[in-house]
């Protein structure tokens, strides 16, 4: 457009009308392209949290049937670190198949779009991934692992060497005494919830006004992804607090022909593995 207009003040009379037919279908395109880039980064978001949720399943389960082998690590003298370590290199266990199958699986289907472009739409495309995509798929195929592994390691690493040493009792706790003191209390989870917030004010309040008003669709997008997770995260804290009442609830509804004991039985199971799911 500024050459546009370059044009119609080098003219020196007016009025004088200019139509720009092919960047007018520039703009619907990009239009279009900006679209398909927000659809894209939100599913590789919402695919990224699976992965990470599923991997920490089966971290968890993996090392919960493990607490007695662990602990006998503990006991002769395994250090915190290789502890670390050693869930971490099983979370990255976890990963590398699907790495493998994932990059085998995108160049058959690029493959595959490329011989259709070529013989449908005459197209013709490098079918060959670049290196830039290669490297962020490396990157976020060893961040999920990473974000896997913090809650188990957390776990494991408070859990008391007596409990993890008795197989005869349940691992399963109903009941938890935390004992809290004033001159040792955590401010971290305090003024990490304060930064969250403040970020997502400023994003609210002034990246998206100012997105709005530059028309910066590529940062709009990111915007918008960005309340997309906050919205996530509200409504399982939302989730969270309600849960006691919904368990209340669902349990009276779908056991009120069973006896009150066996209601009360469910009700302490289900507030017994609370804190686990």
């Amino acid at each position: 457009m500024q050459h546009l207009n370059f044009v119609e003040e080098t003219l020196g009379y007016f009025p004088v009308t200019i139509e720009a037919f092919i960047l007018q279908e520039f703009k619907v395109a990009h239009l279009s392209v900006t679209f398909l880039q927000l659809v894209f980064n939100l599913v590789m978001l919402l695919l990224f949290m699976i992965s990470v949720l599923l991997i920490y399943s089966l971290l968890l389960l993996s090392m919960e049937s493990k607490s007695f082998e662990l602990g006998v690590m503990r006991m002769v003298g395994l250090s915190k670190i290789n502890i670390m370590m050693l869930i971490v290199l099983q979370s990255i266990m976890f990963d590398i198949p699907s790495i493998i199958c994932g990059f085998g699986t995108s160049f058959l289907l690029l493959q595959f779009a490329k011989v259709y472009a070529e013989s449908n739409l005459h197209m013709d495309f490098d079918a060959i991934p670049k290196m830039d995509s290669i490297l962020q798929a490396l990157f976020l195929s060893t961040l999920i692992p990473m974000c896997s592994s913090i809650m188990p390691i957390q776990i494991i690493l408070d859990t008391n060497l007596n409990d993890a040493l008795d197989i005869q009792r349940s691992k399963t706790q109903a009941v938890y005494v935390n004992i809290l003191e004033k001159k040792k209390a955590n401010y971290t989870p305090m003024v990490a919830t304060g930064l969250a917030f403040t970020a997502y004010g400023v994003t609210i309040y002034y990246l998206l006004p100012l997105a709005l008003m530059s028309m910066n669709l590529n940062l709009l997008s990111q915007i918008i992804i960005f309340i997309i997770i906050g919205l996530l995260f509200a409504l399982t804290l939302l989730a969270f607090n309600f849960q006691s009442t919904f368990e209340w609830l669902l349990t009276h509804f779908f056991l009120f022909f069973e006896i009150k004991s066996t209601k009360a039985m469910v009700l302490k199971n289900l507030s017994s593995h609370r804190r686990r799911n």
